[in-house]
């Protein structure tokens, strides 16, 4: 992946993959057993804040993701790679995607295929100008783990993942000692009040989660980090058809 500075610990990664369970542990306002009202999110310490940021994110049954990320420009393989993307439950993606200098496209992946709709500038830029013609209205199709897609998807420990999974990840909260993390204060992110929670661990970069109501992970490291909206919303995932597609073996290496 050239998508520099995404490398998922396996553990972690599988762990991340599925979004069922926990849902009955997030909402700020269950009673507990004793019958007493737990606290507010934002007066919990830190490592209770990211349990309940944890839960709430394993519980939900979609969302939707966005980022602009700049590599380090000490890396000349790494892209500017920006994206809005909405993954639900079943793994179903659909979003868009931008590369610095090379134009967008639209993205949806299902049951591990993916169809890139390029524009011109991303079809020259990533395929080779005989693509231009080809994919012109057109999607180019094939497996989520085809090398021709490394530019819109991530790795972990070598194994390429679509890039929705990168959300899926941070909303696991992937820490190793939750009783190290520090509040760092108040946030406001997309108008939603939030609590800027550090991390120790895996996970070491800010973590801002909602101080009212279900502790939802808003945004993942200092803005512009990956900022997350839609939780709940259903994603609508309309699959290309065949007379709009070209395969993968079509491109010439």
């Amino acid at each position: 992946m050239r998508f520099a500075g995404m490398r998922l610990g396996a553990g972690a990664c599988c762990a991340a993959m599925g979004l069922a369970g926990c849902a009955g542990t997030a909402g700020v306002h269950q009673v507990s057993a004793s019958g007493s009202t737990p606290k507010a999110t934002a007066d919990l310490p830190a490592g209770d804040i990211l349990q309940r940021a944890r839960a709430a994110g394993e519980g939900v049954s979609s969302f939707t993701m966005a980022f602009s990320y700049t590599p380090d420009p000490s890396n000349p393989d790494a892209v500017h790679l920006s994206a809005q993307l909405s993954r639900d439950r079943s793994g179903d993606c659909t979003g868009h995607v931008a590369i610095g200098g090379k134009g967008s496209a639209e993205l949806t992946v299902s049951h591990g295929t993916t169809w890139l709709k390029p524009d011109a500038g991303f079809a020259r830029g990533e395929f080779g100008p005989a693509a231009v013609a080809l994919l012109k209205g057109k999607y180019l199709k094939g497996p989520s783990t085809d090398p021709r897609f490394a530019d819109v998807s991530m790795t972990a420990d070598g194994y390429q993942k679509d890039l929705c999974e990168m959300g899926v990840y941070l909303l696991s909260v992937p820490d190793e000692g939750d009783e190290q993390a520090t509040k760092l204060g108040r946030a406001t992110i997309g108008g939603v009040p939030a609590i800027d929670v550090m991390p120790n661990g895996k996970g070491t970069t800010d973590t801002f989660v909602a101080a009212e109501g279900t502790p939802y992970v808003i945004e993942v490291g200092k803005q512009p980090g990956v900022y997350f909206t839609g939780y709940n919303k259903p994603v609508a995932v309309h699959v290309p058809p065949a007379d709009r597609t070209v395969d993968t073996a079509s491109l010439h290496s």
